[in-house]
């Protein structure tokens, strides 16, 4: 009887060593899966952060070349045309470079010093030779904008429309 009741606990204590294995692998695997949701939503919001940095530093990097290829305020101050003469030949040798007709619908009145310059044009070209008279207003010698513009496409690539230039002359 004594073995039997030596088997008996040695039964029970094999049970209770295998449950306990049991229970601790259960908690450890637990403890485990909440970490590993934990380390994976960690995991994303490094990701986004990351990515929002990535998205900063583009910006920072584009604005920092705005700045380079912004024109000093030097360069501001000279970019005006002195008169209304002045402004209609920029304008004119941008139109005749690029193959445009055109007719200069203003008055010639010139504003004085600081007044504003107006361009009042109707043309007719290539399209593709207009949007580089465009460029070349844009990236040209004086400060300007177009005020009004309308274009309507013709045949074989051609387009004809008016735009109104405006800049301001040159302060003494």
């Amino acid at each position: 009887m004594k073995i039997q009741s030596q088997k008996r606990i040695y039964m029970i204590m094999a049970i209770v060593v295998v449950a306990v294995l049991m229970a601790a692998q259960i908690a450890l695997y637990v403890f485990f899966r909440k970490a590993n949701t934990e380390l994976a939503v960690l995991n994303g919001q490094i990701a986004e952060h990351t990515l929002r940095q990535s998205e900063n530093l583009t910006l920072v990097n584009g604005y920092n070349k705005f700045e380079e290829s912004a024109p000093s305020k030097e360069r501001l101050q000279a970019s005006y045309p002195s008169n209304s003469s002045e402004f209609y030949a920029f304008a004119d040798s941008v139109f005749r470079s690029n193959g445009i007709d055109y007719s200069n619908t203003s008055a010639a009145a010139d504003p004085g010093p600081g007044g504003e310059l107006k361009l009042q044009i109707s043309f007719n070209g290539q399209y593709y030779n207009v949007l580089k008279s465009l460029a070349a207003f844009r990236t040209g010698n004086y400060l300007m904008r177009v005020g009004d513009f309308s274009l309507t496409g013709e045949a074989d690539g051609r387009v004809n429309g008016k735009m109104t230039i405006l800049s301001t002359a040159k302060s003494e």
